[in-house]
């Protein structure tokens, strides 16, 4: 007699029932964050924290994004961009 495998389970701290709920989720993450378990995510996402914890990783998150931001706005062409979606009439030069 064959033993059918195990149910897919798409992440291990998922419950077999479904996703769970949003306070169940900020927990679970919280526990990762304090245990260690989303350092692949931290290194992933290219933070550096100052320690474990949601705080920590908020405040990393932040100026990660801060950092991104002051990158692309000085990046960024000095010439304004045209934004309205219409397009200017083309010159007609006709050859005589």
């Amino acid at each position: 007699m064959r033993v059918p495998p195990p149910p897919f389970r798409a992440a291990p701290c998922l419950p077999l029932g479904g996703v769970p709920d949003g306070v169940e989720a900020a927990q679970r993450f919280t526990e990762a964050l304090n245990g260690g378990e989303a350092l692949g995510l931290i290194r992933e996402m290219n933070l550096n924290p100052t320690g474990p914890g949601v705080e920590p990783f908020l405040r990393a998150l932040q100026a990660s994004t801060d950092a991104a931001q002051k990158e692309a706005s000085s990046t960024s062409s000095a010439e304004p961009m045209e934004t309205d979606g219409a397009e200017k009439p083309k010159e007609d030069k006709m050859e005589e």
